[in-house]
């Protein structure tokens, strides 16, 4: 009677775990608008399957799941001016801004799909790609130190700055969607630490990780503008509307985080 053949040492194993860090989209406008670094948290529910020859042998395997989380960063301009003239080609407008501050924020899903390794001295590394949706992209938005100059294109005739007749624009505050919602965007992540064993069935992993990925998409409909202006007319007056910063102009993103992670 000949034993039965030796089976490959297989395991399979489901996670739970948090982490947190730095965290930015980095956009890229023309003309350069400044950015800062923000934070951001993730949930991770993940599965990962595990195959080898022993016990006592690297275990290598695919790592796969949903994560669910929240970044935000923020943004600033100072001192932009430019020249608006109305549809009609009535009016030319020169708008000034001292200075436009908006804090960016995302609820975003991320599906990886990674390399995955744990030794048997209690050392993971995963490595892979990811993908990253943003579920809501919000923003909050203020503007100070807005002037408004009037000009008629044919007569000539400039109304005084902030004049009532065509609207005065004063320190204004705008929450609203940015315009990436749902844009998926392609990163690639790695998640390194170790892993201490807790009994024969569980294990806490303590590591650090880090993911960036390349947004291709560009905001081919942006208004170029973060004030506009509706003309007045024969009953009411000028009125401002203000835009996001990340879709006043072209913008190309990038996406980076980077923290300490803890699983179970």
């Amino acid at each position: 009677t000949l034993p039965p053949a030796p089976q490959p040492y297989q395991v399979d194993r489901f996670t739970i775990g948090v982490r947190g860090g730095l965290a930015s989209l980095m956009p890229q406008t023309e003309p350069a608008i400044g950015s800062t670094w923000g934070f951001g948290v993730m949930l991770d529910l993940q599965y990962a399957h595990y195959w080898t020859k022993s016990s006592k042998s690297p275990k290598l395997g695919i790592l796969t799941g949903l994560s669910v989380g929240y970044m935000q960063f923020g943004q600033n301009k100072y001192n932009d001016s430019y020249n608006m003239i109305t549809p009609d080609g009535t009016l030319d407008y020169a708008v000034e801004i001292d200075e436009v501050n908006a804090l960016n924020r995302q609820v975003q899903l991320e599906v990886p799909v990674m390399f995955s390794m744990v030794t048997p001295k209690g050392f993971f590394l995963n490595a892979g790609p990811k993908l990253i949706l943003p579920a809501y992209a919000g923003y909050k938005q203020d503007m100070s130190g807005v002037t408004l100059t009037a000009t008629h294109v044919v007569e000539g005739v400039t109304i005084a700055p902030n004049d009532p007749l065509m609207g005065v624009v004063k320190d204004a505050v705008e929450k609203g969607q940015n315009k990436n919602a749902w844009d998926v965007t392609v990163g690639l992540g790695a998640e390194l630490g170790y892993e201490l064993k807790i009994g024969t069935k569980y294990a806490l992993d303590l590591g650090v990780y880090a993911t960036y990925g390349i947004n291709t998409n560009t905001y081919k409909d942006a208004t170029g503008e973060i004030l506009t202006i509706t003309p007045p007319d024969a009953v009411n007056v000028g009125s401002g509307k203000m835009h996001s910063i990340m879709n006043a102009g072209p913008v190309n993103m990038s996406y980076l985080d980077a923290g300490l992670k803890v699983t179970f």
